[in-house]
């Protein structure tokens, strides 16, 4: 009898002192479910422990299990537009773009050059060819932008805005050009192909392919304005009309292109500088651009 009351004691002891050290490494109290449940022999309830657990931050209650809400954006910490799923993207809003006023020291202009006038203001000694002064009073700091020689006519721009005309003219990045070009005989399809690969010709002494162009033969002439003097035909040779695009290409390189391929120019008039065009535009026409115009020309650049 007193060895059992012995060893009974001896458990309540150590009982006690088992105690003593779950206190000891768990000071604050914080209750431990997984010992207490072991020793007492009793089943975890995961129901119960998850109610008394705290909800974790963006866990909605009334979300099936596993099922998360995010309430920012995980990305820009940001709350999520009202009415839209996690996933869903915010609707892109659009912006109407207004045309800006130019500045008042700023000037463009747009003309139609005539046939034999110099692209420049002012005449050589003895010369007798009219010049882009004759045509309108421009400021003296406005130039052409681009060129188009003496037998060449159409539309042609002029600004003093530096930065947007070498912007717009760029060989490469600028606004395309477009041509309306009679040559004389009937233009072959295997030609009209060569002026869109590029053309063998000489510039300075050296052979050149000059850049590739869009080209297309028209089946009507286009309505141009008659031009002074009139160009001279061959009675017994047709002629016919080509449509080229281009950026690169110079006025009187395509005079060498078609002759290179047998097809000479009688006449070459630019009809298009980017969004510009000359449309009903007449001999010696000139009008100011307006700001929707400009912007425009600038948007287009590539």
């Amino acid at each position: 009898m007193k060895a059992r009351k012995n060893n009974s004691t001896n458990k309540k002891a150590t009982t006690g002192a088992k105690n003593q050290i779950r206190k000891k490494s768990n000071p604050e109290g914080i209750a431990n479910t997984t010992i207490n449940n072991k020793s007492s022999g009793k089943k975890s309830n995961p129901e119960k422990n998850a109610e008394s657990a705290p909800l974790n931050k963006g866990v909605n209650k009334n979300s099936t299990k596993g099922n998360k809400v995010r309430k920012t954006s995980p990305t820009s910490g940001k709350p999520f537009a009202k009415n839209l799923p996690a996933t869903a993207k915010k609707p892109a809003t659009t912006k109407t773009l207004r045309p800006q006023p130019l500045p008042e020291d700023l000037r463009y202009y747009v003309c139609y050059k005539p046939y034999g006038m110099l692209c420049q203001f002012t005449n050589e000694k003895d010369s007798t060819h009219p010049v882009l002064a004759d045509l309108h009073g421009f400021e003296t700091d406005v130039y052409a932008v681009g060129h188009l020689d003496r037998d060449s006519e159409g539309l042609l721009l002029l600004t003093n805005d530096r930065e947007w005309s070498s912007r717009i003219a760029h060989p490469i990045k600028g606004l395309t050009r477009t041509f309306m070009l009679q040559v004389e005989g009937d233009i072959t399809p295997d030609a009209v192909e060569q002026l869109q690969k590029g053309v063998l010709i000489t510039n300075n002494g050296k052979i050149m392919r000059t850049a590739s162009a869009v080209a297309q033969k028209l089946n009507t002439s286009p309505a141009l304005p008659e031009r002074n003097p009139p160009v001279r035909y061959r009675k017994a040779i047709p002629t016919s009309w080509v449509k080229l695009t281009t950026n690169e290409i110079t006025n009187r390189q395509m005079r060498q292109m078609t002759a290179v391929l047998g097809f000479p120019t009688l006449r070459l008039v630019q009809t298009g500088f980017g969004p510009l065009q000359i449309a009903d535009m007449t001999p010696r026409l000139v009008r100011a651009l307006n700001e929707k115009e400009v912007q425009k020309c600038a948007a287009d650049v590539k």
